[in-house]
């Protein structure tokens, strides 16, 4: 971390706030104290290693990160006793597809073949859930969530379809490639 011209200039991430416990607390002191700060940004600028913005208290960041780093919800971009900066993602339209009940596994397995086939083939990054049998991935406008229906039109009777805005977070390998609009 290095300041140039009014610029904090951040080079790497210190760690995660919901994967380190003791920067957790210090996150929450140092909140509490009124010097911390948030990030904001969206799923594509997390994937950046060149990125300029201001934080929520008006700090201008200048974040030049090492090719194939990528920032996560939680993490930690400046640690110190009087300053403590967090990425915040912001939340974004996603779209659930829940297995209901499927019996014979036969039929499970072709549904779920069904569904993986239909999302990749939009290349769209996903998050699984294996304990409430659900997939995540997200939508880039209002209007798709009428094409995914059309498309899973074959398992609606398997599948419950819900949107809802979140904060997307694919599973790791799992966002390898999409397409933007």
């Amino acid at each position: 971390m290095t300041t140039d011209k009014g610029i904090l200039q951040v080079s790497y991430i210190v760690g995660n706030i919901y994967r380190n416990k003791k920067l957790m607390s210090q996150y929450l002191s140092l909140r509490s104290a009124g010097r911390a700060e948030v990030l904001k940004i969206n799923r594509f600028e997390a994937e950046r290693v060149r990125l300029r913005r201001m934080t929520d208290r008006g700090t201008d960041l200048a974040i030049l990160t090492s090719d194939g780093t990528k920032m996560n919800h939680g993490d930690v971009l400046v640690a110190t006793n009087k300053r403590f900066i967090i990425v915040q993602q912001e939340p974004e339209l996603v779209m659930t597809v829940r297995m209901k009940a499927i019996r014979p596994i036969s039929k499970l397995i072709s549904v779920s073949a069904i569904i993986g086939h239909i999302i990749g083939n939009m290349h769209r990054p996903i998050s699984t859930e294996y304990k409430s049998k659900h997939i995540v991935f997200p939508l880039l406008s209002d209007s798709e969530y009428l094409l995914f229906e059309r498309q899973f039109s074959k398992v609606l009777d398997y599948v419950e379809l819900t949107v809802e805005h979140v904060v997307f977070l694919s599973n790791q390998g799992a966002d390898i490639h999409e397409h933007r609009a």
